[in-house]
């Protein structure tokens, strides 16, 4: 697995937004405590679940709407398995753009609205 710069095994990534409408690729947003951005990559979704496994458990944010219910539901399950907190939110309350990086910048702001970090 390659890690870009500032995109490394950061374990003090407290919040992460998910774009999983992407293929093959997934976007992720993540921030640290202090809100600073630490994680902005595109992943293939074949490494998703390595990816995570290494990370210190965090709190995960997912939008979706009903054709990628099934989809967030399955990653939902693989991502608790590994001590991760992960919200959904339906799509009708995070104004998603169709742009990967962004809609996942979206979800992790919309997911830190919601805890009120």
């Amino acid at each position: 697995m390659r890690w870009g710069k500032g995109m490394g095994r950061n374990m003090d990534v407290v919040i992460i937004g998910v774009d999983i409408r992407g293929l093959p690729f997934l976007h992720i947003h993540g921030e640290n405590g202090q809100g600073q951005v630490v994680i902005d990559r595109k992943l293939p979704r074949a490494e998703m679940v390595t990816y995570f496994a290494t990370m210190s458990p965090c709190f995960i944010g997912m939008a979706f709407d009903e054709t990628f219910a099934p989809t967030v539901h399955y990653w939902k399950q693989k991502l608790e398995a590994y001590r991760h907190t992960v919200t959904l939110m339906a799509s009708e309350y995070v104004r998603l753009h169709g742009h990967g990086k962004t809609d996942a910048e979206v979800i992790c702001k919309a997911l830190k609205q919601t805890m009120a970090l």
